[in-house]
């Protein structure tokens, strides 16, 4: 990283609210509200607390503060296929049953400046264990009537 991507601010010149409202158009599946704290990692062993604050089958959107997502953008220019990293993340999900915990290889999709945080769209691309059963099954229950 270049002095110079240290002493630029996260997205530049343009909001990233625009890029998100690009993503947001394009979503196959609803987004559930769930506001839930994750650990994301790295490849290079990073890790970042952060708080997941929507999820659906094919994605989720976590949020974090400006050092956080330094750690997981460091350039903090708008993700491209060609710089678009790849991170686990690790939650828990309250189903019926109790706390189960969904892990998941997810590459970064966009990145956007809201109210207080920067956001990260990402994109599940591996689950691990049960993790595609747990998650498909607390987005049922949290569907469901109460």
């Amino acid at each position: 990283m270049s002095a110079d991507d240290t002493k630029r601010p996260i997205l530049g010149k343009r909001s990233g609210s625009f890029y998100h409202g690009i993503y947001e158009e394009r979503r196959r599946f609803p987004r559930l509200i769930v506001n839930r704290r994750a650990e994301i990692r790295k490849a290079q062993g990073h890790v970042v607390n952060a708080l997941v604050h929507d999820i659906s089958p094919d994605g989720l959107q976590v949020r974090c503060d400006r050092d956080a997502a330094k750690i997981l953008h460091p350039s903090g220019r708008f993700i491209t296929p060609e710089n678009a990293s790849e991170v686990d993340v690790r939650l828990s999900v309250a189903l019926q049953k109790g706390e189960m915990e969904v892990k998941a290889r997810c590459r970064l999709v966009y990145l956007a400046v809201v109210p207080g945080s920067i956001a990260f769209g990402m994109k599940f691309i591996k689950f691990y264990g049960d993790s595609a059963k747990i998650l498909k099954r607390f987005i049922e229950e949290s569907m469901e009537p109460a």
